[in-house]
């Protein structure tokens, strides 16, 4: 039982934090998908407000800039793919959590790099990019610091190392590095990538675990 109105309101005030967050979710993955067709210097908050099917009043109460939305798809790109290596088999060993961190993340970043681009290069330009990208750089730390945690006997090198070595070599430029003017296509840059971090950072015995 509740007394009063208080279970009402706060359940409406529970309904209304629900609906901004889809409202802002329409809103950004709106722009994601007109980043696959247009710059980003050419995209206006119309034509996001015409992706979304929302008015243009609707955008500008949820971002005051389009930098703003530009600045959120960081985060949503960050949430798929986590949710995109949580589908994958739970790893039982170093070897293969970081082969699978490697296949997932540069798959991600072929599929998306329209996307991921614009936030990548407007982050030297843009406070609010940047401070997403910040943000979302040192929770990824944070999972690899887990990942490396997880086998604390594994690793041929100090474990702070380790981490930092895959966080460079998993990262966005990382990618665009190894696939630039089709040096090699992405499959073949992770298992490149995943043989290079495990053969130099992981014992021996462990280096082949996971190993297709």
């Amino acid at each position: 039982m509740y007394h009063g109105a208080a279970m009402p309101r706060r359940y409406d005030m529970g309904k209304r934090a629900k609906n901004t967050e889809q409202t802002r979710a329409v809103i950004v993955l709106a722009l994601q998908r007109l980043l696959a067709r247009k710059q980003y210097s050419a995209i206006t908050t119309g034509d996001v407000a015409r992706e979304a099917n929302v008015s243009v009043r609707t955008v500008q109460r949820y971002f005051c800039r389009k930098d703003e939305i530009l600045a959120a798809t960081v985060a949503v790109a960050e949430r798929q793919l986590a949710e995109a290596l949580s589908k994958r088999p739970i790893p039982g060993s170093a070897g293969q959590a970081t082969r699978d961190l490697v296949e997932v993340r540069f798959a991600r970043f072929e599929a998306h790099h329209t996307n991921i681009w614009p936030m990548f290069s407007m982050s030297t330009e843009v406070v609010e990019v940047l401070e997403a990208r910040i943000a979302a750089t040192k929770r990824q730390a944070a999972r690899i610091d887990e990942l490396v945690a997880r086998w604390p006997d594994a690793w041929a090198v100090d474990r702070s190392v380790a981490s930092r070595v895959i966080q460079a070599l998993t990262a966005y430029p990382a990618w665009r590095a190894f696939t630039d003017f089709n040096r090699f296509p992405t499959p073949e840059a992770a298992k490149l990538v995943a043989d290079l971090l495990c053969r130099h950072l992981l014992h021996r015995r462990e280096s082949s675990t996971g190993q297709n």
